[in-house]
This record gives structure tokens, C-alpha cells and sequence, in this order.
């Protein structure tokens, strides 16, 4: 597997810290809170496989025991294209992950997420495109919703690899629903 860059790492364990900082300094966090929420998103950018933009759809569902801690899963395909006139190669995969939310406000939802990858299947793509995929692999995405009661709405920016690696910017919706 390949390492993440040091920018990345570095980002995540920021985010760590001021996670634990600043639910150590907030006591209570404002906001409604939720225990489950299911969303969809859509990213563009490198696919890592191909030679064109690739896009990403996501469907997700995270149960959050905490306000500032989720776990969750979530089901991905990456389609990228190439210019060598073959089908676009579409790389479907499962996520487990886990996700902090370390400056929480009542509009604004800052978030990391940091998972792991299974490949469970591929189609298409150039010759021996689809069997070279690797089956396993990471994935991290950092961002920022915009939340009001029960639904929100954000921005996020991924980097994942498998033996390739992409990098995608997107948005995302999510239903949240609250505590009983």
C-alpha cells in the first residue's frame, strides 16, 4: 500500500488534536444532536485510473455516539475515463470509517474522515484494466457542512488509494436524525 502524503497525515492529526481540544474547552456542544445520518454525495477530480476527470458517487450512513466522534459506512463508485476509446473503468467499493467533528457550531460542522477501502467490484476500463485493481485500501476526506436542524449540506475534499490513488472535491447532503 502506498503511504499517504505528509500534508494529508499532518491535516488529520491537526484535526485530531483540536477534536480533543476543543471538546475537552466546549463541555456541551451547541447545535441539535443526532445519533444516525444517511447522505449521498458526488465528487469530481483525478480518478487515479484513466486519463480524463473522474467523477464519484457515495452513498453513506453514520451513527454518531458522540458529538464530536461518527462511525459509519458507506458505498462508493469511482468512474474513470480515458481517451483511448474504451468504456470508462467503474471501481465499486465499501467503506468503514470513522469521522471527527472537532469545532462544531451551531450552523457549521467542520469534519475528518478517515477509512478503510474493499474493493468489491470492477467493470470495463482499457485491457486489464479492471483485473489490476487492488482490493483493498484507504481513503480520507476532510470538509465542511453547513448544518441546520435534521439536514446538511457540505463541501469535501478526498484523497483515497488502492494501487492507484484519486483525489476528488465534492459535495454532499445528509439527513440527520436526533436523539430520542
Amino acid at each position: 500500500m502506498r503511504r499517504l502524503p505528509r500534508s494529508i497525515t499532518a491535516l488529520f492529526l491537526g484535526l485530531a488534536v483540536l477534536s480533543a481540544r476543543s471538546a475537552a474547552a466546549q463541555g456541551a456542544f451547541p447545535g441539535t444532536d443526532y445519533l444516525v445520518a444517511v447522505g449521498a454525495g458526488a465528487a469530481l477530480g483525478d480518478p487515479g485510473w484513466g486519463t480524463e476527470l473522474g467523477t464519484l458517487l457515495e452513498v453513506s450512513g453514520r451513527v454518531q455516539p458522540l458529538p464530536w466522534l461518527g462511525a459509519g459506512a458507506s458505498f462508493f463508485q469511482i468512474s474513470a475515463g480515458n481517451n483511448e476509446n474504451f468504456p470508462s473503468l467503474q471501481v465499486r467499493a465499501l467503506e468503514l470509517h470513522s469521522s471527527l467533528h472537532p469545532l462544531r457550531t451551531r450552523w457549521l460542522d467542520p469534519f475528518a474522515r478517515a477509512g478503510v477501502v474493499r474493493v468489491v467490484g470492477t467493470k470495463d476500463g482499457g485491457p486489464g484494466e479492471a483485473s489490476n485493481v487492488q482490493r483493498w485500501g484507504f481513503e480520507g476526506v476532510t470538509g465542511i457542512d453547513v448544518a441546520v436542524p435534521y439536514f446538511a449540506l457540505g463541501f469535501d475534499l478526498r484523497y483515497g488509494f488502492t494501487n492507484r490513488a484519486w483525489t476528488m472535491a465534492g459535495l454532499h447532503v445528509e439527513a440527520r436524525l436526533p436523539l430520542l
